[in-house]
């Protein structure tokens, strides 16, 4: 959720939009920023920053089911207006991880994992209560904004601000709603095996496999759906798919299908190839990489030869988690697009963050944004540009460099 801009920041903006005309960004990439504040719209679309994330916080927006705050629709209609003013891209953050109250309280609306610890945020991949207030939402948001306006809409799991399930490890399949119960969400793939929990070997491989492909497969389910209630709206812009990381590869996939699926990465659903495979094909999709130059694979960038590198080969299992999800993309059908770890977050922080040399986080984004391809790139977050460590200048250089 964007946070309020200080009178110093504004300050500073000011001086910004004043003496920062000139600058373009090169062709074929959207560089924007996360967090946008509208206050430095113009600022930034003048230095070469043309895109901007409207991010919406849906506990604000309707504190109550079905009543909607008039102060807050009016504050986002003022950033939404200043941001377009500017003349800036727009995406569209839905914020669903920050939950109403009201919504927990719904039928299976909180995942429950195999140890039957319930798990913070909701549950939009299996409770169809939580996706039918959520499809509420998003009616009342393109009512109020118009999805149309958009270019992108970032797609997340509900529960966090990222296509996972929110959990540190554990599976999270195990509520009514996901034991194929009367809550569960329409149309989504009944469970293959309910009753059994990981760890089980009392099943066979084979039936382990079908598990947890179709564990993976309920993300591919909720991101289908989310597009389809947005179609229904009439958007025909292009979706995020927000995937972090490197996620599961295919040998440690098999290997944990093996070992009857232990607690780990692949309880968090991030197993790219099969949550990709199950999307194939569709062209509205963009693969979002929400961990640009995380330090994976030493942050080394996509080469022409790529292509020809099986999905399957261990040869990719040193390349960055850029590389490897632009590998998928392509496999797949999708354009590229992502952002940098935010302030603070694993990598990003100090010395490798507010580095501006060539060596630093932001050159590492940018040269991997460029040499894979992306279409967006958005840096996070607006407000490091503004009261550090980094600055609007030192993105607008970066920009420039790129190429």
């Amino acid at each position: 959720m964007t946070r309020p801009v200080t009178t110093a920041l504004a300050a500073l903006m000011a001086v910004a939009a004043c003496g920062g005309g000139g600058r373009t960004p090169p062709p074929g990439i959207v560089f924007g920023t996360l967090g946008s504040h509208a206050p430095a719209a113009a600022a930034e679309n003048a230095a070469g920053v043309r895109g901007a994330t409207l991010e919406l916080d849906w506990s604000a927006y309707e504190p109550v089911r079905g009543e909607f705050s008039a102060a807050y629709t009016a504050t986002v209609k003022e950033r939404m207006r200043t941001f377009q003013a500017a003349g800036q891209q727009l995406t569209l953050a839905l914020g669903l991880h920050y939950s109403p109250d009201w919504v927990r309280r719904l039928p299976d609306a909180v995942a429950v994992d195999q140890h039957g610890a319930r798990l913070p945020g909701i549950d939009m991949v299996f409770s169809q209560p939580v996706r039918d207030a959520a499809a509420a939402y998003f009616a009342r948001v393109d009512a109020d904004l118009g999805v149309r306006n958009f270019a992108y809409i970032r797609l997340t799991a509900g529960g966090n601000a990222e296509m996972l399930y929110n959990t540190r490890g554990s599976y999270a399949a195990f509520s009514g709603a996901a034991q194929n119960g009367p809550a569960m969400a329409a149309g989504m793939a009944a469970n293959p095996m309910p009753g059994w929990r990981p760890g089980d070997r009392r099943a066979t491989r084979a039936q382990v496999r079908a598990w947890a492909d179709w564990y993976v497969g309920a993300l591919a389910d909720v991101t289908r759906w989310q597009m389809s209630r947005f179609g229904a709206l009439g958007y025909t812009g292009t979706y995020q798919a927000i995937t972090p990381g490197s996620g599961v590869r295919p040998d440690a996939y098999a290997d944990a299908v093996a070992r009857f699926l232990p607690d780990g990465l692949l309880g968090i659903g991030g197993a790219w190839q099969q949550y990709y495979a199950a999307l194939a094909g569709t062209p509205s999709l963009m693969t979002y990489i929400s961990s640009v130059a995380d330090g994976s694979g030493g942050d080394d960038t996509c080469t022409a030869a790529d292509r020809q590198v099986a999905v399957t080969s261990p040869a990719a299992n040193s390349w960055s988690a850029t590389r490897w999800q632009t590998r998928l993309a392509a496999e797949y059908g999708f354009r590229t697009g992502g952002e940098n770890p935010g302030y603070g977050d694993g990598p990003a922080k100090g010395a490798y963050y507010a580095d501006t040399s060539g060596h630093g986080m932001l050159a590492a984004a940018l040269r991997q944004a460029v040499r894979c391809g992306f279409d967006v790139f958005n840096f996070a977050h607006d407000e490091q540009l503004w009261q550090g460590p980094l600055s609007l200048d030192a993105y607008a250089d970066r920009i420039r460099a790129a190429r």
